[in-house]
């Protein structure tokens, strides 16, 4: 065996035993404490409980069976998430995070910036939502009565500049979405739609709904308001306000008394119906 050859060999040796070590003796028990006391000292009321965490390549993370918890309620199951590193930012005055992952059947990715500056305390999200099913998102189904499924892509953009103030903007869709009653409504026991589009923003604890419009089998419409979040998130108020234009199989559906109701209604208003939405998230009251 040549010189080159054995140089190469007991290099590729020593470089094969190293990644072995790195990832038996990798400090997972330590990442996944360290990372739920960061959530914890963050916000005392969220937690996060991690399956496991190993090493990859390109130099990052994987975490598996991730679960955030607000109090002792999941908000969502994550099978798994890589986080890895811009390593030239690390010569920078923010770092920045690059990060892929999956839940609900859908896939998410997006980066984090932290500023490095103590004065700043600065943190940037920016998350990218591809076809996941709101059905399997804990933190979306428990806080209300409507059971909800369809499938959310979009874009979130999360900037936490100066405690507490929280500013995001969001740009979401949702398709075959399927909105169902514990108790029929109009005679109805759900909502179809097949899509749902909607801008969203928020300063605080105030969020502004700019504009959503949905186009479902029963009806069409558009809903903007606003919702002051509350603790718990549950209760968050709301002020929400639009229009519906009922197709003739929502009407066929609500019944002879109904639709006799609704009939001048429909027929005198250009711009479909107004209703109003009243109460909180987890008893919204709805009224025309």
């Amino acid at each position: 065996m040549s010189k080159n050859k054995k140089i190469f060999f007991y290099t590729a040796y020593i470089a094969a035993v190293t990644c072995i070590l790195l990832y038996y003796l990798f400090p997972s028990d330590m990442i996944k404490e360290t990372l739920a006391h960061k959530v914890s000292q963050a916000n005392p009321d969220f937690s996060v409980i991690t399956g496991q965490a190993s090493p990859v390549l390109p130099p990052g993370l994987k975490l598996q069976d991730v679960t955030v918890k607000r109090f002792d309620q999941a908000i969502v199951d994550i099978s798994e998430i890589r986080i890895k590193p811009v390593l030239l930012s690390f010569f920078k005055p923010e770092t920045i995070y690059t990060f892929t992952g999956m839940t609900g059947d859908g896939v998410f990715d997006g980066t984090a910036v932290i500023s490095k500056k103590k004065s700043g305390d600065r943190l940037r999200l920016n998350i990218n939502l591809s076809e996941i099913q709101i059905l399997e998102i804990p933190g979306l189904q428990d806080f209300s009565r409507y059971r909800t499924a369809g499938l959310l892509s979009g874009r979130i953009d999360f900037d936490k500049s100066r405690r507490p103030i929280v500013n995001a903007h969001a740009d979401l869709n949702l398709a075959d979405t399927v909105l169902t009653f514990p108790a029929p409504v109009f005679g109805l026991d759900n909502l179809a739609f097949q899509y749902v589009e909607g801008e969203i923003t928020l300063k605080g604890r105030r969020m502004q709904i700019k504009k959503c419009t949905f186009n479902g089998t029963q009806l069409d419409g558009t809903v903007t308001g606003t919702i002051i979040l509350k603790n718990p998130f549950e209760k968050s108020t709301l002020r929400l306000t639009g229009s519906i234009l009922p197709h003739s199989n929502f009407m066929a559906g609500t019944g002879q008394g109904i639709a006799g109701m609704l009939l001048p209604k429909i027929k005198s208003a250009k711009k479909g119906l107004a209703f109003k939405i009243r109460g909180t998230l987890e008893d919204p009251r709805f009224s025309l």
